[in-house]
């Protein structure tokens, strides 16, 4: 081996199209090549004019390994002088998902003695498949680093009892989260004045608490006006985006975090004041339709869209002006009878998964 590479590294200026480098290359088997990646390293102008093919050759043919014992890597892996940590990481997070439970757990328990960035990473595992084994390590490290996705798996799985005891030590932005824990809670009242509009809202639908539905909807219609004021090209484009990619007709509930509301306002149960909205919106895209073909513009317009939403919203300030009678007595108690006598709102109440509140 050693014979070949030194004529390679004796021969590299005589090496000029990409072809003769491919010649070489076949020459050398896969530990060759790696070997003489190494030594060409040391010469950068040499390495830059054939890097590309090597780097291609080894991604074609990698070098296949055994694999190491679990016990081996987790070693290693402690051990911050094995000058292995960095591969022993790597190999025991892609073994991670095929191992027994009892071997992941080993691999979590390493990563949760290890660096702020490795305990990040064991955090996001048990956050989304928490594990009770490990109740007492994340209590010690909560209480002593108050590392905030620690904190989350604090606050989605400890006892409602320790949540209350420690409500002082809890970052501001889990507050809101602590609320849909805590609100059916005798000893715990939510603050309102710590959560935005959104989140008060975010928090009954998560809790099922009830809501005063003319005043959700309300809040929904300012939220749309504040937001089409500061919208500009890119939100427009962002939010559209989908819309766009499809050739769907265009609508506010792609508006920033319209289809959020419009999603607690199904979980609250407010379905006559999504029915509203839904009236509302179906004739903010029959004016915009209009609109397009009368100006003959493009058809994802961002002013033209601005302008016949503020032109529709203004009647909103008097809400008998929406085109839905508030006496009208039919039984719209579920989801069936509103897409049924409003079948624009169907494809909607898939895209957000919505559905009725049962009591």
């Amino acid at each position: 081996m050693k014979e070949k590479i030194d004529y390679i590294l004796r021969n590299c200026e005589e090496i000029e199209s990409l072809a003769d480098v491919n010649l070489m290359l076949n020459a050398l088997d896969i530990n060759e090549i790696q070997e003489l990646k190494k030594c060409l390293e040391k010469d950068y102008y040499y390495f830059n004019r054939i890097e590309r093919a090597i780097d291609r050759r080894l991604r074609e043919n990698p070098k296949k390994e055994k694999n190491k014992p679990l016990s081996t890597l987790l070693k290693l892996f402690l051990d911050k002088k094995s000058k292995c940590v960095v591969d022993s990481r790597n190999k025991l997070k892609e073994r991670f998902y095929y191992v027994s439970y009892s071997e992941q757990r080993k691999i979590l328990g390493a990563f949760l003695a290890s660096c702020a960035s490795d305990r990040k990473w064991a955090y996001t595992q048990l956050y989304n498949d928490w594990d009770s084994y490990f109740e007492t390590k994340i209590k010690e490290l909560w209480e002593n680093k108050r590392e905030l996705r620690c904190e989350w798996i604090v606050v989605k799985y400890f006892s409602e009892e320790y949540l209350l005891e420690n409500l002082d030590h809890f970052n501001e932005s889990s507050y809101k989260y602590l609320c849909v824990r805590l609100a059916h809670c005798e000893d715990f009242v939510i603050d309102r004045s710590k959560l935005s509009d959104y989140d008060y809202i975010y928090v009954a639908a998560k809790s099922r608490l009830k809501l005063d539905g003319e005043r959700v909807l309300d809040y929904l219609f300012e939220y749309i006006s504040s937001y089409i004021d500061k919208c500009d090209e890119y939100d427009f484009e962002r939010d559209m985006s989908l819309r766009i990619r499809a050739k769907s007709p265009i609508s506010t509930n792609s508006l920033g975090n319209v289809g959020k509301i419009l999603w607690c306002m199904s979980q609250i149960g407010l379905l006559e004041e999504l029915m509203c909205y839904f009236e509302w919106d179906n004739t903010v895209r029959q004016c915009y339709e209009r609109e397009v073909k009368r100006m003959q513009c493009e058809e994802y317009s961002l002013d033209v869209f601005k302008k016949v939403v503020k032109e529709n919203l203004s009647p909103i300030i008097d809400m008998k002006e929406i085109n839905i009678d508030k006496n009208d007595k039919r039984n719209i108690g579920n989801v069936e009878d509103l897409i049924e006598s409003h079948p624009h709102i169907s494809s909607f109440m898939q895209d957000f998964e919505l559905e009725e509140v049962k009591n």
